[in-house]
């Protein structure tokens, strides 16, 4: 088999990893946003994997209260997926703490 081929197979991997990650994250972002909320001074959520099926979640928010305005780690979770890309478990539970505002 040429060269050129396995090079072809490789990057057609590459793309399907990249599109699984981002159903992965995505799955995710609604969820933390189903279960928590989202709050009204949102600047972005983190997903970051960690490792196998694990992945840490960081939810950042701007502070206005001062001159100068600032971000703020508002909400941080551990979260586990299944194969199937579904949450089976949060660390610490996910509890409502935001009216959705945004959503």
């Amino acid at each position: 088999m040429p060269a050129y081929c396995d090079l072809t197979a490789e990057a057609e991997t590459k793309e399907q990893e990249k599109k699984n990650k981002d159903l992965i994250n995505e799955r995710i972002k609604e969820y933390v946003f189903e279960n928590l909320g989202q709050p009204k001074n949102l600047y972005r959520l983190d997903i970051r994997s960690l490792w196998e099926n694990f992945y840490r979640i960081n939810m950042w928010s701007v502070d206005s209260s001062s001159i100068i305005e600032t971000y703020v780690l508002s909400d941080s979770f551990f979260i586990e997926i299944s194969e199937g890309g579904e949450v089976i478990a949060c660390n610490p539970e996910i509890k409502r703490r935001y009216n959705g505002e945004n959503l």
